[in-house]
């Protein structure tokens, strides 16, 4: 499902019936329930599905797809699987069909991009370049894509560079800015935004780039009624040694070679009710894990939306942004295909 940026894997016998479907809903159903992704699919595929029959009709696709959460329909012949039709592609749009979302976005790019020095000694980080484009722009773009238009972005000592950028620029965006007078971490420019909404706002580090449904991350957002939703990716590692378990006194109680590990990775994207933002203090340096500290001493509610590794890319440092750059170039390929 990752490979292939579907969100929907078909699950077929030998004989290739149709046994189930499991998608990326069925994904965050598994994680919550914690099951082990290492499992074999037939246990968490989901075997109560929509499909089309061969020889189907317009309106039976078109009624099934008024659930916006379907975006794929396999079309069958006694089980047998024919096809697959998308959304995007019977309604002949490429982009997400999604309500169009009028909430605001706050990009915080007022660090200084250390993880990609020496690159960030000459540009900021939200200018670094991802093929033809910037990543702040590239952000922009997905935000776009479900109809946000209205950003705020955060700046550091170099913002003016990025000002410049925009201003050579002819976007359909709604850019505003704030300045920090000094470094105040992932979360301490916040307190500028302090009564300013009444929706929900969106808040993303200036090197993420997450693709997904973002309409779906607001309805899980405001269903949960939560007070900040944490956007995670789920990430597999696998140890490469044999750890060794002790006693307190150094003896050996057993070795474990090589295992395997499931966790949840917060990838720096939230969704934030106003009313947090007045908990940031003023012009006072704060991380986002502190800012989440203070929140749960609170005892406001904290959600947690998970989403597959392949819908993450982590561009602020060198590894991940050159798999970003593989990752966008294979992406690519596969929109001049379709």
């Amino acid at each position: 499902m990752d490979k292939n940026s579907l969100g929907i894997c078909i699950c077929v016998d030998q004989n290739d019936y149709v046994r189930g479907i499991f998608t990326e809903g069925d994904f965050r159903k598994a994680v919550y329930k914690g099951i082990n992704l290492n499992e074999k699919v037939k246990k968490i595929m989901n075997k109560d599905y929509y499909f089309l029959k061969k020889n189907y009709k317009f309106y039976q696709a078109e009624n099934i797809f008024k659930n916006e959460h379907t975006n794929y329909i396999p079309i069958l012949d006694r089980k047998k699987l024919l096809g697959l039709i998308s959304r995007e592609k019977f309604l002949k749009n490429r982009k997400p069909l999604v309500k169009n979302l009028s909430n605001v976005v706050i990009i915080i790019a007022g660090g200084k991009g250390l993880r990609l020095d020496p690159f960030t000694r000459i540009l900021p980080k939200p200018l670094i370049p991802i093929n033809n484009e910037p990543i702040i722009k590239k952000i922009m773009n997905e935000f776009s894509n479900f109809g946000m238009k209205n950003f705020y972005v955060t700046l550091g000592d170099r913002g003016k560079m990025v000002k410049g950028y925009f201003y050579d620029h002819n976007l359909p965006f709604s850019i505003r800015y704030s300045e920090e007078s000094k470094p105040l971490g992932t979360a301490g420019s916040l307190s500028f935004f302090n009564n300013k909404f009444e929706n929900p706002v969106f808040v993303t580090n200036c090197d993420v780039i997450l693709k997904t449904n973002y309409n779906e991350i607001l309805e899980f957002h405001k269903k949960s009624k939560n007070d900040l939703t944490i956007v995670a990716s789920m990430k597999h590692v696998v140890v490469p040694y044999g750890i060794c378990k002790i006693t307190k006194k150094g003896n050996l109680i057993n070795i474990t070679e090589k295992p395997e590990y499931d966790f949840l990775a917060n990838t720096g994207f939230y969704i934030m009710e106003p009313k947090t933002l007045s908990l940031v203090p003023k012009n006072k340096y704060l991380d986002m894990t502190n800012l989440i500290k203070i929140l749960n001493k609170k005892k406001l509610k904290i959600g947690v939306y998970p989403v597959s590794s392949n819908s993450w890319s982590d561009v602020g440092n060198w590894s991940e942004y050159n798999k970003s750059l593989l990752k966008i170039t294979d992406d690519l390929q596969d929109d001049q295909q379709i």
